[in-house]
């Protein structure tokens, strides 16, 4: 019964770093946890989710999913786009260069 203790005692109460299986144990539990109360709140309250609806806009949904993609990929050539023109302006004797790497640096407050 000792060693029982001793180990429920180390899976939850662990003084160092947990082992990856541990923390990934615990991550399970409380996330049981969570949706149990969620779903049992749900329950008292006689709320009953029916997603049936969600066929109706499939069409709506996927181009919304597309704009997202589309967005997201802009975003990112943008910023790649940005970072490279802060990157080859950090060591530039090209004035505006400098100076846009400046104005950039100090928009977003990264220390030089």
């Amino acid at each position: 019964m000792n060693t029982l203790k001793h180990s429920l005692y180390t899976l939850f109460f662990a003084k160092n770093k947990p082992k990856l299986w541990i923390g990934l144990f615990n991550f399970i539990l409380v996330l049981l946890f969570i949706g149990g109360v969620f779903w049992l709140s749900l329950k008292i309250l006689g709320v009953i989710l029916s997603f049936n609806f969600l066929i109706d806009f499939r069409v709506r949904l996927f181009r919304g999913f597309l704009m997202t993609l589309a967005v997201g990929s802009l975003s990112m050539i943008v910023s790649l786009i940005i970072g490279i023109v802060a990157a080859i302006g950090q060591n530039a004797s090209f004035y505006p260069s400098a100076t846009f790497q400046l104005f950039m640096f100090s928009l977003l407050e990264v220390p030089r």
